[in-house]
């Protein structure tokens, strides 16, 4: 009985060949994971399961987006570099083959996501294609210190007595080069001013 059990690991083992050209999952393919270990409700399939992306020619189907088997799963490369498929697509393909690592099989029941067809929506898929989707606002940044404030408010001053000396001179004579420089202040008092930070 030993060597039965034995033989028939050392045969599983060798039945996952390592995939030619293969590479790990990046960050994006890795959230897809965590989405669908939440999705399913489980810590992990299995342990130590292999995630990576692998050409075409080393999967079983090669026409399929992904497959699992034994602890691992294997996304086609083709399929993961097309940018005609979305990151919610690939994220819930992700989900699907996590599916079958815990044991389901297809179905034909429209809207489940293991259906073939793919008309499934994994909300965790969906809220983070959205997240990716939208760009981070960059958040003010306020002065170090309240030295950098005076200074800030000294220049402030010197912009705004420049830009008076400058109006009078207008008044009296109109030349280019005057309000130019007038202009150029006004620029550089405006940018002044967008750094100040109110305090509260």
């Amino acid at each position: 009985m030993r060597r039965f059990l034995s033989i028939l690991v050392l045969t599983l083992v060798c039945a996952t060949p390592p995939a030619a050209s293969a590479r790990p999952f990046n960050e994006a393919e890795q959230t897809s994971y965590q989405i669908g270990l939440s999705h399913w409700g489980v810590a992990a399939p299995c342990n130590n399961v292999q995630l990576e992306v692998v050409p075409a020619t080393a999967m079983g189907d090669a026409g399929a987006a992904g497959e699992a088997w034994w602890c691992a799963i294997r996304l086609r490369d083709t399929y993961v570099d097309d940018p005609r498929w979305t990151y919610q697509q690939k994220c819930q393909t992700v989900v699907h083959e996590v599916g079958h690592l815990l044991g389901h099989g297809h179905t034909d029941e429209p809207g489940n996501i293991m259906s073939p067809s793919g008309d499934a929506t994994v909300p965790g898929c969906h809220a983070e294609a959205l997240r990716r989707a939208t760009p981070a606002t960059p958040q003010p940044v306020a002065p170090s210190s309240s030295l950098t404030s005076k200074r800030l408010a000294k220049r402030i001053g010197r912009l705004e007595n420049r830009r008076a000396v400058l109006r009078r001179a207008l008044r009296s004579r109109h030349s280019r080069s005057l309000r130019r420089k007038l202009r150029s202040v006004n620029r550089r008092l405006r940018v002044a001013r967008a750094r100040v930070v109110p305090m509260d």
